[in-house]
């Protein structure tokens, strides 16, 4: 069973965290949707990355926001 953990005042931060995390990436956020314990999102990004390894790289920064932001 999933722990739900997006939820208060890390839910109304995540938006902006990842627009932040996809513009390096020279990616879009087109759409996203917030759940309790995950997230659904459509992207718009360049030929020259893998989707894979941009969809790893949001999923694993935004770990460790979350995570960091948890802490305090």
């Amino acid at each position: 069973m999933r722990r739900k953990k997006v939820f208060g005042q890390i839910r109304k931060e995540l938006g902006r965290l990842f627009h932040e995390l996809a513009r390096p990436k020279e990616c879009r956020i087109l759409e996203g949707h917030l759940m309790l314990d995950h997230v659904h999102m459509g992207i718009e990004s360049p030929p020259k990355f893998p989707v894979a390894s941009t969809i790893g790289f949001l999923n694993g920064k935004s770990a460790i926001a979350i995570a960091i932001a948890r802490r305090t």
